[in-house]
């Protein structure tokens, strides 16, 4: 009886690790079309293995930038949202949250034409669409990041382009200072040209 047992928990434990092998390896063939471009499949990709696992958070976030390449902001922001609500202390999902959030504002300012109202589900009802909004709504998912993820130079680098965005260089240079202690490849070059020391 114990051998049962044991070869049945055998069965159940390579049966499990190969359907994860399976999902991780379609995830990364969706993660594969997206880099290519194929925004398309990748989002087919997506789709199916969501379908199988709805609480695969990290499909959620390429979903969520597929959806962004096709213009549909907020069902973007509602797979990336999705990613943060199943798995709240993963920082590199505050991290998108926030980065998308920063395009956003940069679509509204660069091509108000293309962008319209592509914001407006983040603001208040009644409030005007404003890139501050945008700017000031992206820090605090990156200041979310950055404490559930204290070591990802790319947070304090974007951190710091938001700040410079709105003009507020005090913060922007702290934040370059953390990015370049992390050493991210950009910010010691960034932090020259906007920093007074």
């Amino acid at each position: 009886m114990r051998y049962l047992f044991f070869f049945f928990f055998i069965f159940c434990f390579i049966t499990t690790s190969s359907a994860q092998d399976e999902l991780l390896e379609r995830f990364e063939k969706g993660m594969a079309a997206f880099e290519k471009g194929n925004f398309a499949k990748a989002e087919r990709l997506f789709d199916k293995l969501l379908k199988e696992e709805p609480s695969y958070a990290a499909v959620y976030i390429w979903k969520g930038k597929c959806l962004q390449e096709f213009e549909e902001y907020q069902a973007a922001y509602e797979a990336i949202s999705t990613a943060c609500n199943l798995d709240p202390t993963e920082g590199t999902y505050w991290f998108e949250l926030g980065f998308f959030k920063y395009t956003i504002a940069i679509t509204n300012i660069k091509k108000p034409e293309l962008c319209g109202d592509c914001g407006k589900f983040l603001l208040p009802e009644g409030n005007n669409l404003k890139a501050i909004d945008y700017y000031k709504s992206a820090l605090k998912d990156y200041q979310k990041a950055a404490h559930l993820n204290p070591k990802h130079s790319e947070t304090y680098y974007q951190m710091a382009i938001t700040y410079a965005a709105l003009s507020d260089l005090d913060n922007a240079c702290l934040q370059l200072q953390r990015a370049v202690a992390l050493k991210h490849s950009k910010a010691s070059k960034y932090r020259l040209e906007i920093c007074p020391n």
